[in-house]
């Protein structure tokens, strides 16, 4: 596209993973990890992880909205689809991107006769003062409401997770007798599982590549959200960035079976979406009005989805 001065943008599709979030399960049981509580859910977005995603959005909003120009300076249903896998942390994530895309005061403002008839049937306390505050916004400081579908994307997005697809345990347990999951193992026997063990109080008897996750997972969530941690080597904190890095791809896809049975339904997605959007962009009869229309399709989900995505 960028050696041809007469192609035009016509439909992106973007995908994220969440944002920082919550460890996924309690604390391993006698692990000194921390002390420092989590008051959120397990698994829930944080604070942190909400900035991010807002962030992101800003960032989109200047290529899209604001440089070239491709999607609307207000939110359109027609050119803008989001939808979010049946998580609050991907929900989450979805709502602080979008609200970066369509910040504060971008909502559209109604008009005298709309502002007449958009009054609810009954009194309130304080109606005068919130109708004052409103002004000619439909809420308050132009917040724009948009609508995130959720959990029609599961299967597709989630094609690694063993209530998707059970067969994905079977492949993870023959993985872990392979050579190359031995490889992985005896690469953090002689720094981060050793450290885990001295200093986390990890099963000693059980440690190994795979069992190491919820610990990792409970220090790396604890360790971002800036808790108070009992803190590894700097080379023992370089190896956690390397053993969930192993995890998202050869953990979970060390074996091209798990690859495909993780990948094939959003593939598929993909090419149908751009197969139904180029008849739409060529004019064809067959094309329905969402296709002609559609410009940005966000999808929220998980960072196994998107090791799964980049591994296939």
């Amino acid at each position: 596209m960028a050696d041809n001065e007469d192609a035009s943008l016509k439909f992106v599709m973007y995908v994220t993973r969440h944002g920082a979030r919550a460890p996924s399960n309690p604390k391993p049981a006698n692990s000194t990890i921390t002390d420092s509580p989590w008051t959120i859910m397990y698994g829930d977005h944080t604070e942190s992880g909400n900035r991010q995603h807002y962030l992101s959005g800003l960032r989109q909003r200047r290529i899209y909205i604001e440089d070239k120009k491709f999607l609307s300076e207000t939110f359109n249903p027609k050119e803008f689809l989001i939808m979010s896998t049946d998580f609050n942390r991907t929900i989450m994530s979805a709502y602080s991107e979008i609200k970066g895309l369509y910040p504060f005061y971008t909502s559209k403002n109604l008009t005298a006769n709309e502002k007449f008839q958009a009054i609810p049937p009954f009194a309130f306390i304080g109606e005068s003062t919130a109708l004052k505050d409103l002004g000619d916004f439909s809420t308050k400081y132009g917040f724009q409401p948009i609508p995130i579908h959720v959990g029609n994307i599961d299967p597709m997005m989630r094609g690694m997770d063993k209530d998707i697809c059970p067969y994905q345990s079977t492949l993870r347990h023959k993985y872990a007798e392979t050579d190359d999951w031995d490889k992985l193992n005896k690469k953090y026997q002689d720094v981060l599982f050793k450290e885990m063990i001295e200093k986390w109080n990890a099963n000693k008897t059980t440690l190994d590549f795979t069992t190491a996750y919820p610990y990792i997972d409970y220090y790396y969530s604890s360790w971002f959200d800036q808790m108070d941690t009992n803190e590894l080597s700097p080379k023992g904190q370089a190896q956690v960035d390397e053993i969930l890095r192993d995890g998202l791809y050869e953990g979970f896809y060390g074996l091209d079976l798990a690859v495909r049975l993780a990948t094939s339904r959003f593939f598929n997605f993909v090419h149908s979406t751009l197969d139904k959007k180029i008849e739409a962009v060529s004019g064809s009869a067959n094309a329905t009005e969402f296709y002609k229309n559609v410009k940005f399709m966000y999808l929220s989900a998980h960072d196994s989805t998107l090791s799964a995505i980049m591994s296939g």
